[in-house]
């Protein structure tokens, strides 16, 4: 196995169980239910998790006490809502699977203060729901977008990677494509930071089997019979593979060791979060000559619009980190596509591989060496001031590239020292004169070394 501890980043070997534990540090990780989860507060994560769950399914039964009180107006419609009524409540039975998962996880004081106490999953019906229809169902046309994003991540594999050795895919969502390619690979491994999506795609590995329900409402539909369908998902009765390694993780802290990866794919997955704040995570997770493939549109959901880059401004990303732009291009797909509803959704989709190629050697670091700021970067300070002074309790650096450095007192210090005349040798004097330090070279060389490869310091 290619993990390696997210605290200590030190190798480490997967044992499912209650935990995987890491020698080096003695961190504990837990396994829900086969399921490891790689972050680092999972029992806060849990709690969330079993609060959004309680929350959409309270949600869920308030809208549809919503609709009833209304359909008696209509009553000769009452039939068409029943129908739609059991397909929600059938829904449901799949979500208190994953509160019976979590139950032991919890903590009335975690659940009080979880974030997702007014959690809204939009839409009503579940979001995550459609996805596990669309790849589970085995549905003509949903196979149809399936097999046609197969064809191309397939292609781009065959003509850019050498080997098959693994494979690593990025918020992997309910598994399919994972499926698809593990036949194709050694080992695969997928995450996702949704542990629905994840719990979703360990049922497939398991082989269980659900009906669920199209829930289309009474919108886009000719037929009022055709505001749910109720379709069975599983595997198709396919051959589940072994060599497929599912996990929850966060993409800007990947459990995986360095250079371990062959591909890395992403798969309707680049739009989800600016790529500056996990680049450095591909690279480093990519052996040497191994490749990048994107497929997906580009249609970011909302968030600060600062960081949503479009393809013209992502390549040069990749570039700047160490990355060869291959291949490029684009396809329109149809995209969550059910035959009973009257309109489809086309995604022009980006076709996009980058191949990592091995770092130019940066400059020998020395104690003479003299640096300047080369990119902007910001600083945010906290303070408590009282009767007795100022308590600087948080300072965090902003890199340009989106980037942060957490606990940054004294670096912000060191930087604040770096004028372009001045040897590393003078600010570390100046700094242990005007702090009352005994810092050495050896003491700040790696994170100096980190500001350099993030450009935000270069060589005079």
């Amino acid at each position: 196995m290619a993990f390696r501890c997210i605290s200590c980043q030190h190798p480490m070997i997967h044992s499912i169980g209650n935990s995987v534990k890491c020698e080096n540090c003695d961190r504990s990780y837990f396994v829900v239910n086969g399921t490891p989860i790689f972050l680092n507060d999972e029992l806060a994560y849990l709690n969330d998790n079993y609060a959004s769950i309680q929350t959409h399914i309270a949600n869920t039964h308030a809208h549809i006490r919503i609709g009833e009180d209304s359909f008696y107006l209509r009553p000769e419609r009452i039939e068409y809502f029943r129908q739609l009524q059991d397909g929600f409540l059938a829904n449901l039975e799949l979500y208190d699977n994953l509160l019976t998962e979590l139950a032991p996880y919890t903590n009335p004081e975690l659940i009080a203060k979880a974030d997702y106490l007014n959690f809204v999953n939009s839409p009503i019906k579940g979001k995550e729901i459609n996805y596990f229809i669309r790849d589970w169902s085995g549905l003509e046309t949903c196979e149809l977008e399936i097999s046609t994003i197969v064809k191309i991540l397939r292609n781009c594999i065959a003509n850019y990677s050498n080997s098959r050795g693994s494979i690593f895919f990025a918020g992997s969502g309910t598994g399919r494509f994972a499926f698809e390619l593990a036949n194709d690979f050694d080992q695969v491994y997928c995450t996702d930071l949704s542990f629905r999506m994840v719990k979703f795609f360990d049922y497939i590995l398991k082989e269980e089997k659900f009906n669920l329900n199209i829930l289309s409402g009474f919108s886009n539909v000719y037929h009022p019979k055709d505001v749910t369908r109720e379709v069975a998902v599983s595997n198709q009765n396919k051959l589940t593979p072994t060599n497929i390694t599912n996990f929850v993780s966060d993409i800007c802290n990947i459990p995986l060791q360095d250079n371990s990866m062959e591909v890395f794919a992403s798969i309707y997955f680049l739009d989800c979060l600016n790529v500056e704040f996990y680049i450095e995570e591909i690279y480093r997770v990519l052996k040497t000559d191994g490749i990048y493939v994107n497929i997906g549109p580009i249609g970011y959901p909302g968030g600060n619009f600062i960081h949503n880059l479009l393809p013209s401004e992502i390549k040069p990303i990749f570039e700047r980190q160490g990355f060869l732009i291959e291949f490029e291009d684009f396809e329109e797909i149809p995209y969550m596509n059910f035959d009973h509803e009257m309109s489809t959704l086309i995604h022009k989709n980006w076709i996009f591989v980058a191949r990592k190629t091995a770092k130019i050697k940066l400059e020998e670091l020395k104690i003479e060496s003299v640096l300047k700021i080369n990119d902007t970067f910001y600083t945010e300070r906290r303070a408590q001031i009282s009767d007795d002074g100022e308590n600087v309790f948080f300072n965090r650096i902003y890199f340009a590239n989106g980037n942060t450095y957490e606990d940054a007192d004294l670096f912000i210090e060191i930087l604040y020292r770096i004028d372009g005349v001045n040897s590393l040798e003078k600010v570390i004097s100046q700094i242990n004169n005007d702090l009352d330090l005994q810092l050495s070279f050896d003491d700040i060389k790696p994170h100096i070394e980190r500001f350099i490869t993030n450009k935000t310091l270069k060589f005079t």
